[in-house]
This record gives C-alpha cells, structure tokens and sequence, in this order.
C-alpha cells in the first residue's frame, strides 16, 4: 500500500494542494475534528479544515497516519470517506456527523495527488 505515496513538508503544504484540487474555504466555519484516540497514543498530528467537515490531518511521519487511518477504520458506526498520503490524510467526516454531503471530490483528490482513496465503514 504505502509504496510511492505523495509526503507534504508540513500542514501548510498539504492544505495547500488540497485546496488546489478541492478548492477549500479560505475562513471555514467548523473546527478540526481533534481525534483524542491519536492523542491518547501519544501520537501528535497537526489539524486544518478544507470546508465544512472535511479536515486534513497532517503527521511528521508514517507511522502516525497509519495509527490516524486505522483509528477511522475500526469505528464501525461512523462511514467516512478517506484519502491517504504517505504523512497526511484527508478524512470527510459529514456522513459520520449525520451533515449534508460536503460536496467535494475526495476520489478526485486522491487521482490528482496520486494518493489513496478509501470508502470506510459503509454498511
């Protein structure tokens, strides 16, 4: 899986090129999402919103995302669709939250960034 994955520098970096291909709110109205089960572990991530519910969490290494992604992967109730870079993911947490559809193209993201794409939890 992990094999040529794109890596961003810092949160800034990444917010960037995903507001490139997603065209993210230049002041959005919702905060990051913090997700506690990351902290607990001890392992720190940075955290910028794109628009609405759509977050980008940002880690200075691999094994940090991998942590990040799986928390999303192991809670069963909560569908959220999920894009994977090599430090960095981009998560639409809308569905999850019971929101309005974002609207924006994570499958897009992912082909444009050359990442991962990933549907979780869906029934």
């Amino acid at each position: 899986m992990d094999q040529g994955l794109p890596e961003f520098g810092s949160l800034d970096d990444a917010l960037h090129a995903v507001d490139k291909v997603l065209g993210c709110e230049k002041k959005p109205t919702t905060d990051p999402i913090i997700n506690k089960a990351i902290d607990e572990k001890g392992i720190k991530a940075e955290y910028a919103v794109c628009s609405g519910h759509v977050q980008i969490d940002w880690f200075k290494d691999e094994a940090g995302r991998k942590a990040d992604y799986q928390v999303y992967a192991d809670a069963k109730t909560q569908p959220v669709s999920v894009v994977t870079g090599k430090n960095w993911l981009v998560v639409d947490l809308s569905e999850a939250l019971h929101e309005p559809a974002s609207g924006k193209d994570l499958q897009k993201l992912a082909k444009e960034l050359g990442a991962e794409y990933a549907a979780l939890n869906r029934p």
